[in-house]
C-alpha cells in the first residue's frame, strides 16, 4: 500500500501453504476506507466495490438494508433474479453494468456482472482509489475511481471500455442509494425535499420496466418526501440539466453527473410491506444511467458500443450542513 494511502480494514488470510505456513492471498480486502475533513468513505471491493458507507461529521447519507449484516458476498456467481441479488445487497452505491435491471439471455445476472462481483482496488493517497474489473469473456473492461474533495464531495469517474472486435450493448447504472441519517432523521420530522431539473418524467412498474398503461407522472408528486410518499420507479429522460438535489432541515445532498444522457429515480420509505422489504427499508435512489428504465438488455434502448471504444463518465455527490454556504472543512481548508 502507498504511503498515506487509504486505510485496508482486513483482507482473508488465504489457506496454509507447505510447512504449515499461509499462502498468500490475492483475495481483494474486506474493505478500504477513504477519509478527508469530515468525510469517510469505505468500499467493499468483494462485492461489486460498492461504497457502502458514506458519512459528513458522523452523518450517514446511503441507505443499509437490515440484512446487510448477514450478506454472504456472491464473488463470482450469476445472480440471475433480484431477490437473489437484493439478499446480497448491504445497501449503499455500486456500479451496475455492463447491464443494468432485469436479467436477459445476453445479461444474465440481475443488475449486471459487475455490480456484485470481486473489484481490484487499490488507494492511491487517504482519499483516492482506483478499481478495475473485467467481465467473465474478457472483452469488456472497466476502470473507476473514487475521489474525496475539500468541499465534502466524493466524486466518482468510470471508464469501460469494448476490447472485443464487434459493437455490443451495454446499460450502465450508478446505484446510488441515499438513506441513513440523512433520510430517517427527516422522515420522522417535516419530511425532505426533491430538486428536479426539467425532463421527461416516465412512469416505469416497481421492477423498472416500461409501463405503458401508468398514468403520466406528476412532478409534485415526487418533490416532497415524507411518510406518506409511495414506493416508485421514475425515468429522468434527457434532464436540462443533470443534478438532483435532496434538502433536508439538517443537510443537503446534492448529485451532478456527465457523461450519462439519463437517470432513474426510486423512492422506498419504508411504504413497501411485502418481503424482502418489509416496511424496513428505507432508501432515495438517484441513478445516473445510460438508459431511462430498468428493463434490462431485453428492452431497447440501450447505449452500443463500438469494437474499440470506449464509454466514460463521472457522478459527484457533494454533501453540505443545511446552514453552511460552504462545507466548514472546504473553508478550513482554503484558509
Amino acid at each position: 500500500m502507498a504511503r498515506g494511502a487509504g486505510r485496508v480494514d482486513g483482507r482473508d488470510t488465504g489457506r496454509a501453504g507447505a510447512g504449515g505456513a499461509a499462502a498468500p492471498s490475492t483475495s481483494p480486502p474486506a474493505t478500504l476506507t477513504l477519509e478527508r475533513g469530515g468525510l469517510l468513505a469505505r468500499l467493499r471491493p468483494a462485492e461489486g466495490a460498492v461504497l457502502d458507507e458514506l458519512g459528513l461529521d458522523g452523518v450517514s447519507v446511503l441507505a443499509r438494508t437490515p440484512w446487510a449484516e448477514d450478506v454472504t458476498p456472491a464473488g463470482h456467481a450469476t445472480l440471475a433474479d433480484e431477490a437473489s441479488w437484493v439478499a446480497r445487497w448491504r445497501g449503499g452505491w455500486q456500479l451496475c453494468a455492463p447491464s443494468s435491471g432485469q436479467p436477459s439471455p445476453a445479461a444474465p445476472s440481475f443488475h449486471g456482472e459487475a455490480s456484485l462481483a470481486p473489484w481490484r482496488v487499490e488507494p492511491v493517497a487517504p482519499d483516492h482509489a482506483r478499481g478495475w474489473w473485467t467481465s467473465r469473456d474478457g472483452g469488456l473492461t472497466i476502470e473507476r475511481s473514487w475521489r474525496l474533495t475539500g468541499s465534502g464531495t466524493i466524486e466518482v469517474a468510470s471508464r469501460l471500455r469494448n476490447t472485443t472486435p464487434e459493437s455490443v450493448p451495454v446499460i450502465v447504472a450508478e446505484h446510488l442509494i441515499l438513506g441513513g441519517d440523512l433520510l430517517t432523521a427527516a422522515l420522522d420530522g417535516d419530511g425532505a425535499r426533491l430538486e428536479l431539473p426539467r425532463a421527461d418524467l416516465l412512469a416505469l412498474s416497481y421492477s423498472g420496466e416500461p409501463d405503458p398503461t401508468a398514468p403520466p407522472v406528476d412532478p409534485a408528486r415526487l418533490t416532497t418526501l415524507d411518510r406518506t410518499t409511495p414506493p416508485l420507479v421514475t425515468g429522468i429522460a434527457d434532464p436540462d440539466r443533470r443534478a438532483v438535489t435532496v434538502v433536508t432541515p439538517s443537510l443537503r445532498a446534492e448529485v451532478t453527473w456527465r457523461g450519462l444522457r439519463h437517470a432513474l429515480l426510486w423512492t422506498e420509505l419504508a411504504a413497501s410491506r411485502e418481503e424482502p422489504w418489509g416496511g424496513r427499508v428505507v432508501a432515495l435512489g438517484i441513478e445516473p444511467t445510460t438508459t431511462p428504465h430498468g428493463g434490462g438488455l431485453g428492452v431497447p434502448g440501450a447505449h452500443r458500443l463500438d469494437a474499440g471504444a470506449t464509454l466514460a463518465w463521472s457522478v459527484g455527490l457533494r454533501l453540505a450542513h443545511a446552514d453552511d454556504t460552504h462545507h466548514p472543512h472546504d473553508r478550513r481548508e482554503r484558509g
